[in-house]
């Protein structure tokens, strides 16, 4: 989950196949984008009339851009805001996971099977800070430490993270 305001918190719900918002004042709870429980091949295009297949991590940038991870279709969209439209970032070789935006440096983090990844934000290149293709014990220096299945990430800044293993 991410804010996208003061007032406003955004979640990827897996099973549902959507985002939802969550307005904190009034508490009231709304499909943000997706059709609920539809799976399918993913066609850009307005906030509530895509498919998103297995939402999984999300983030929000200082723009109020949102970032979703598809896990099993190894995607990256974007929502806009401004124009309601969801849009592909990236197509990966990996599966996505775990999002978070780092304000300071503005670059965008997710997990990946045991390990931590960096997009550029115009989705032109995945740089793998560490992890592979087995997992670990989450000991060592950034480029050499496997982990088993990072289940949540948050960005202190673009050298230091907390990521529970």
């Amino acid at each position: 989950m991410a804010f996208t305001n003061r007032s406003s918190l955004v979640m990827a719900y897996f099973y549902g196949h959507i985002v939802e918002r969550l307005d904190i004042e009034s508490t009231a709870l709304e499909t943000y984008a997706g059709i609920p429980r539809t799976q399918g091949p993913l066609e850009p295009g307005h906030r509530l009339s895509v498919r998103l297949s297995s939402p999984f991590g999300i983030a929000v940038d200082d723009n109020n851009q949102i970032y979703v991870s598809l896990l099993h279709i190894k995607v990256i969209v974007t929502i806009n805001q401004s124009s309601e439209e969801v849009k592909v970032l990236a197509s990966l070789d990996v599966e996505p996971r775990y999002l978070s935006y780092d304000h300071t440096a503005r670059k965008l983090f997710l997990t990946v099977a045991h390990g931590l990844a960096e997009l550029a934000l115009d989705g032109s290149k995945l740089n793998i800070l560490t992890g592979g293709s087995s997992g670990g014990d989450g000991y060592g220096t950034l480029g050499e430490t496997q982990f088993g299945y990072p289940v949540d990430l948050n960005v202190i800044d673009c050298t230091s993270f907390i990521m529970a293993d």
